[in-house]
């Protein structure tokens, strides 16, 4: 019995329309407006990222040129840079055997 009740229920409400024009009303022009208001969030930032580009490019060819005309000529042994060279190195000096 309880699911005859509840199928007609189901049923009757299945029939009734819910009025909705008031949550419509507007609603294309809400949607519309956060979207441009996102868009504009997001155009904001690509825009300053652009603008400042050659500022970074110019940035970087200043200071490779400034290594490239003050920089040393002097070779690196990288045998005695290497980091177990100079763990050895430390213990030694940590000893006291300098």
């Amino acid at each position: 019995m309880d699911e005859q009740r509840f199928d007609g229920l189901l049923g009757k409400l299945a029939q009734r329309r819910v009025d909705t024009s008031r949550l419509e009303r507007g609603f294309e022009t809400r949607v519309m407006a956060r979207l441009r208001a996102e868009q504009e969030e997001q155009s904001s930032a690509l825009f300053l990222a652009w603008r400042l580009a050659p500022a970074f490019i110019a940035l970087f060819i200043f200071v490779t040129a400034l290594a490239q005309v003050f920089g040393t000529d002097m070779e690196i042994d990288h045998i005695a840079a290497s980091p177990a060279r100079q763990d050895g190195i430390q213990l030694v000096r940590y000893m006291g055997n300098d």
